[in-house]
C-alpha cells in the first residue's frame, strides 16, 4: 500500500486500545490454559532431567546448566546419553 493516510488510518484501526482490549479479553482462557499446559510440561520435564541428572550421579551445582539449556535439544539429548551410561554400568 503506497497511500501514507490509509496505512496511517489502517495502523489506528488496529492499535484501538478497546478494541485491543476486547480481542485479549476475548482470548484470555484459552491463552490461560495454553500457559498452564506448557508450565505443567515444563515442570514435568524438569522433574524428569532431576531425576537423570541425580541418577547419574551429576552433582546438583551442574543442574542449572542443563535445566537452562533454552529448548536446544541439548537436555533431551543429555538425558539420553545419561539414561544410556546409567543402564549399560
Amino acid at each position: 500500500m503506497t497511500d501514507p493516510n490509509q496505512r496511517r488510518m489502517n495502523w489506528q484501526i488496529k492499535t484501538d486500545t478497546t478494541k485491543v482490549k476486547q480481542i485479549l479479553d476475548d482470548r484470555r482462557p484459552d491463552m490461560l490454559k495454553r500457559y498452564e499446559a506448557a508450565v505443567a510440561s515444563l515442570c514435568e520435564m524438569e522433574v524428569k532431567a532431576r531425576q537423570t541428572l541425580n541418577a547419574a550421579g551429576v552433582h546438583t551445582i551442574f543442574y542449572v546448566a542443563y535445566l537452562n539449556d533454552g529448548g536446544g535439544g541439548g537436555v533431551q539429548k543429555l538425558l539420553h546419553d545419561l539414561t544410556t551410561q546409567a543402564t549399560s554400568r
